[in-house]
């Protein structure tokens, strides 16, 4: 069984592991959102063979993220949100089901899923049982659309960051919450330690709120930072539905910058098909899968996919309003 537990994790604690690894390796400081431990990332660490070492040759991790819009159940117990009929339960579920199955990722992140109950039921029903892991922490969404996963690797560690408390970086408050949560998930892949964090920052639906955002950004790269601070071996990868768009202060704020520069897999998308959210008709970018450098290497880039097409483009029978985002790390 994984281990599974909450962990408070302060923006100011981030701050000082983060500005004292930094020290301790005569780096030169910085915004507190990048880590002197990334840029050394594949010198050592988990995966690396130790010295003198043969590196594994490497193995296929498939990673999916989606956004399945308002994946309730059939229960009502709260006010604020949507209770499907059972046959509209059903039809969104083999649509979900399908699409999954089509391209068979090996661990898929959710947004905008009410239960853990919903996901067990989608792999038993829908996907034959082949994901050996399902994991849900009910975060902070009033209509409580959540962030969940499904995996077919057995996670060594699952931790929710939704009771997190931190301002924008820079400010002394105010203080904010994720609006759902950030699911921190650590494996061991092919001997590499792997972590990845799912979220879904601040919609922009009104009120807005883009300091909010901001913050979720920003605390989420302080998180992936401690990871490889503590483990320059690690591969991370942020993904999920972040509200925004390519260019914007909360997409730069997980970028980072340079020697810990992560990237995005959706770059290699052409850019006729690099949309995953369609508003008022024009088509955005706004689900992303963002990976550190140690895990950006990894990246084959021919299988970065944003599904569109039958089964999610469909409006009289989509399985969600947005596309789901699939790529392939060749972990070693």
């Amino acid at each position: 069984m994984p281990l599974l537990h909450r962990r408070p994790f302060s923006a100011s604690a981030a701050a000082l592991l983060v500005t004292a690894l930094i020290a301790a390796c005569g780096g030169s400081g910085g915004t507190g959102t990048t880590s002197s431990g990334s840029g050394g990332a594949g010198s050592g660490g988990a995966g690396s063979g130790g010295a003198g070492g043969a590196l594994p040759p490497p193995k296929p991790l498939s990673v999916m993220d989606w956004n399945t819009h308002d994946y309730f159940d059939t229960i009502y117990d709260n006010p604020d949100e949507g209770v499907p009929s059972f046959a509209d339960y059903k039809g969104k579920r083999a649509g979900i089901g399908g699409v999954i199955k089509s391209m068979d990722p090996d661990i898929v992140m959710f947004a905008e899923v009410e239960t853990k109950y919903i996901l067990d039921d989608l792999n038993n029903v829908e996907l034959g049982g082949a994901y050996v892991d399902t994991e849900l922490f009910e975060g902070n969404d009033p209509r409580g659309i959540n962030v969940g996963m499904i995996s077919k690797v057995k996670p060594d560690k699952v931790i929710s960051h939704k009771d997190d408390t931190f301002p924008v970086l820079g400010t002394n408050g105010p203080l904010f919450r994720y609006s759902r949560d950030c699911l921190e998930v650590h494996f061991t892949f092919n001997g590499r330690h792997m972590a990845l964090l799912g979220v879904h920052f601040k919609a922009k639906t009104a009120p807005d709120d883009p300091d909010k955002r901001l913050a979720e950004a920003q605390h989420t790269r302080v998180i992936a930072d401690a990871i490889v601070a503590e483990d320059p071996g690690a591969g991370v990868i942020i993904l999920g539905d972040y509200n925004d768009l390519p260019g914007s202060p909360p997409i730069n704020a997980v970028l980072g910058a340079e020697p810990a520069l992560f990237v995005d897999a959706t770059d290699v998308v052409p850019a006729g098909e690099r949309y995953s959210f369609v508003f008022n008709g024009e088509q955005q970018l706004i689900d992303h899968q963002m990976a550190n450098p140690l895990a950006a290497a990894m990246l084959d880039k021919s299988t970065v996919t944003i599904k569109h097409g039958a089964g999610v483009d469909d409006k009289t029978k989509y399985a969600s309003d947005h596309a789901p985002i699939f790529a392939v790390y060749q972990v070693r």
